[in-house]
């Protein structure tokens, strides 16, 4: 498979998927998930895991040599191996900076306010990484 080579969506899909690892403290979380405040050092983790962003998506840029285009779609309409809905297109890639800012909004009322001033921006900033690695 070569993933590391071929597969664009390999980079996406870790990018975000450390992210969300960190927010969910690596459980997968129902449709009501139950929210809870997150303690200063899990919220830096969180930001740490943002900005690591544009770390994991060089790496793409450094070894995808042998790009496949059908699994470049596949990174542009199913960042983080989101499943097809109804409203599948609202997470494509093309909104990831505007999905990434909404979450971080309701996200940030659950953070220490130090942590919670940086966290939009950071947030921002990952999704515009991961929206420049997708053109």
């Amino acid at each position: 498979m070569r993933q590391i080579s071929r597969n664009p969506s390999f980079y996406i899909d870790q990018a975000i998927a450390n992210v969300g690892r960190h927010l969910t403290g690596g459980r997968v979380l129902g449709e009501n998930p139950r929210l809870m405040p997150y303690s200063k050092e899990r919220a830096q983790t969180i930001l740490q895991a943002l900005a690591d962003t544009e770390k994991v998506l060089a790496q793409g840029t450094r070894n995808l040599i042998e790009m496949v285009p059908e699994l470049a779609d596949v990174a542009l309409h199913h960042p983080g191996g989101a499943w097809p809905s109804p409203d599948w297109e609202k997470g494509q890639l093309k909104y990831i900076v505007e999905n990434y800012r909404k979450r971080t909004e309701v996200t940030s009322k659950f953070f220490p306010p130090e942590e919670a001033k940086r966290l939009i921006p950071a947030a921002v900033k990952a999704g515009e990484y991961l929206l420049e690695f997708g053109k």
